[in-house]
């Protein structure tokens, strides 16, 4: 095998002919740097099985609107009539038409191996004229287990201007790539650390921030007096007490 023979290659279980040219890659001395290990099922790090970019990121869209209307069910979720501003979807609180938060998924279908754990990373690149930031724009970075359809625990969810600033930014041109990085490890204490949230807790913390904004703008939500007794919407109807000394 030349130079590349067994005692070069990185030791990587093997995974039929696609593994073999991926473990090929990154025994490379310029690859070395991080070694990509195809996990769950997933023989290609850069497509999740068969569907395509598309799909996959509708799919993973749909089962964020599940956990943020399914937690709490104090949350509605919008969903924007164009991608000018980057925006996925709009969550605010439920007949509260106060803050919105802007949010954008960024998921992917793999993850990197790393020491004896694992890494999500995702890499992603914006137009410059089109790079917002706004305490209330947030991104969720997740790992989409394709066997089972799930995510994985934990998910991230990080102020925009935060994933702007610390994200590795790299300017090219017109555009800003980004490589966002963090261990799924539950003891580990990378920079992305505080930004761990479950899969089922996402709803929570998401209203907590909305509430937050609340709080700091000094809005209050809106309580509709109860009805009073003997009345009924749309319809006259005199008390009880009167129709029984009318007889």
């Amino acid at each position: 095998m030349g130079a590349l023979g067994p005692r070069t290659r990185p030791r990587l279980p093997h995974r039929g002919l696609i593994g073999e040219l991926a473990y090929y890659h990154w025994s490379l001395p310029e690859n070395r740097r991080r070694v990509v290990a195809p996990i769950e099922g997933n023989q290609m790090a850069h497509k999740p099985g068969e569907l395509s970019d598309v799909q996959f990121q509708k799919m993973t869209e749909q089962e964020i609107w599940k956990l943020l209307t399914g937690g709490t069910g104090l949350i509605e979720v919008m969903w924007p009539g164009s991608d000018d501003e980057r925006i996925d979807m709009d969550a605010h609180i439920k007949e509260c038409f106060g803050p919105h938060l802007a949010i954008q998924v960024k998921c992917v279908s793999w993850l990197a191996r790393s020491g004896k754990g694992y890494r999500l990373v995702k890499s992603f690149d914006e137009k410059v004229e089109r790079l917002h930031a706004s305490p209330l724009y947030w991104y969720i970075f997740a790992h989409l287990s394709m066997p089972i359809l799930e995510f994985t625990d934990p998910l991230f969810l990080v102020e925009s201007e935060r994933v702007h600033c610390c994200a590795d930014p790299q300017p090219k041109g017109e555009v800003i790539a980004f490589t966002f990085e963090a261990s799924v490890q539950p003891t580990s204490r990378d920079q992305w650390h505080d930004c761990k949230v479950a899969p089922l807790d996402l709803a929570a913390r998401v209203l907590e921030l909305l509430r937050k904004v609340q709080g700091a703008q000094g809005l209050v939500p809106i309580q509709m007096p109860a009805p009073a007794v003997g009345i009924v919407v749309g319809l006259r109807k005199q008390p009880r007490a009167a129709t029984v000394a009318g007889e």
